[in-house]
């Protein structure tokens, strides 16, 4: 009993010693962007282990019941230089080995059908745009684990209400991590963007809060991986910190 004592104490002790340091932390982030005439706000700093690359490998099944999804199931199939295509009396698709597909159809559930494809395909919420001309447009996330891939998206035309084209990068929602070392935290993300902002003098007066995404690369082969990344969200734009290279890509 003395030694659970024991180690209950020292875990306490350890736990306490690591919330100091993040405050330390936190506080020395806030006097260097206020420094250089930034607000971070309380809370912004995300405290979340960043996560690790993972490794996707192109499913012929996924591109196969996306299809169906959209042409339904009596379609006819080809395969020609990294190319997969299909065809049915509701229109056509192309799937590619980098995961970009596009298709064309005349689907008349229109919205409601791009609600279910994002539902069931892993991509967020498709935020709609009126064109004033009849035609809208559509786009949506896609999501592993979870967590945003901010470069992953996927695109719906409507015309007159129906359904005429759907494009975008398709993605499993099962991958292999890596398990990377060395990836850079939120806080190590929020210094590099400073000195990113410092050294190009990017527009922005508050930093409102950081969270863990993805980053999709993709090569002319068969695999694409997921690269672990930080969006950093400001008052003016959002900027996504590569948790493995420190590079930035702005949003």
């Amino acid at each position: 009993m003395l030694v659970n004592v024991s180690l209950l104490g020292s875990l306490i002790f350890r736990k306490s010693e690591e919330r100091a340091a993040l405050r330390r932390m936190e506080a020395e982030l806030v006097e260097l962007f206020a420094t250089q005439g930034i607000t971070l706000e309380a809370g912004a700093i995300s405290w979340e282990a960043p996560p690790a690359p993972v490794t996707m490998a192109r499913s012929e099944d996924l591109e196969q019941s996306v299809a169906e999804f959209l042409l339904g199931q009596d379609l006819r199939g080809a395969s020609q230089g990294g190319i997969n295509s299909y065809q049915s009396a509701a229109g056509s698709i192309q799937f590619r080995s980098s995961g970009g597909f596009e298709a064309r159809l005349s689907a008349p559930e229109g919205e409601d059908l791009c609600r279910s494809f994002c539902r069931t395909f892993s991509y967020g919420t498709p935020v709609f745009q009126e064109n004033g001309d009849g035609s809208a447009t559509a786009a949506a996330v896609f999501q592993y684990g979870g967590r945003p891939v901010y470069n992953c998206t996927v695109t719906f035309t409507l015309t007159g209400g129906a359904l005429t084209a759907v494009s975008g990068t398709l993605l499993p929602t099962e991958g292999v991590p890596t398990g990377q070392s060395g990836l850079l935290s939120a806080a190590a993300a929020l210094t590099a963007f400073q000195q990113m902002r410092r050294e190009s003098g990017t527009v922005g007066s508050s930093i409102l809060q950081t969270y863990p995404c993805y980053e999709v690369q993709s090569t002319p082969s068969a695999a694409t991986t997921l690269m672990g990344a930080w969006c950093v969200v400001t008052d003016i734009s959002s900027y996504y910190v590569n948790c493995s290279t420190g590079a930035i890509t702005v949003g």
